[in-house]
């Protein structure tokens, strides 16, 4: 059996279903990040239930999971790289 990626072993251990598209939970996440981001240049080294660097990763791996299911192109544009799972009405 191949190995795989290790966040796919976590992706199955949690199953979650969000009531949002892709799209907008990426820009919700975006502002989280900014927010995280902000926070740790007003108070370095704050502890809001963990580090704000730990915080920032977790933020970050999903953002890139985002970014798998619904790819963007350089521009930014999603245009037609459908995936069956980036929430376009195709």
């Amino acid at each position: 059996m191949p190995e795989r990626p290790p966040h796919v072993d976590l992706a199955n251990l949690h199953a979650y279903v969000v009531p949002v598209s892709p799209k907008m939970l990426g820009e919700t996440l975006a502002v989280a990040q900014w927010a995280l981001n902000e926070l740790e240049r007003e108070r370095p080294g704050y502890n809001a239930g963990g580090t704000i660097a730990t915080h920032q990763a977790r933020v970050q791996l999903l953002l890139d999971e985002i970014a798998r299911m619904r790819p963007t192109g350089p521009d930014g544009k999603h245009d037609d790289r459908h995936t069956a799972v980036c929430g376009c009405r195709r």
